[in-house]
This record gives structure tokens, sequence and C-alpha cells, in this order.
């Protein structure tokens, strides 16, 4: 996840974009996976 975050970082446009796009995805799939366990199991 850190090396999406420096990506996210860049001065290349496309390289800024991508980083930001998977760190947020990444993000979100980290703090929903509890969550989704959670529901599932019940």
């Amino acid at each position: 996840m850190a090396s999406f975050g420096l990506l996210a970082l860049s001065e290349t446009p496309a390289l800024r974009s991508f980083g930001l796009t998977v760190a947020f995805g990444e993000t979100l799939i980290f703090f929903l996976t509890p969550w989704m366990r959670r529901r599932r199991g019940s």
C-alpha cells in the first residue's frame, strides 16, 4: 500500500492518477473486509 501511496506523490500525471486510484481502492478494501466478513458469518 505504501508503494502506491508514493506513486500518488509523483509529478507524472499518469503515475499520480494510477497511484491515487489503487491506494484508494486498497484502503477501501482494507476497511470494508472485516465488516463484510462479520455480515456474511451472521
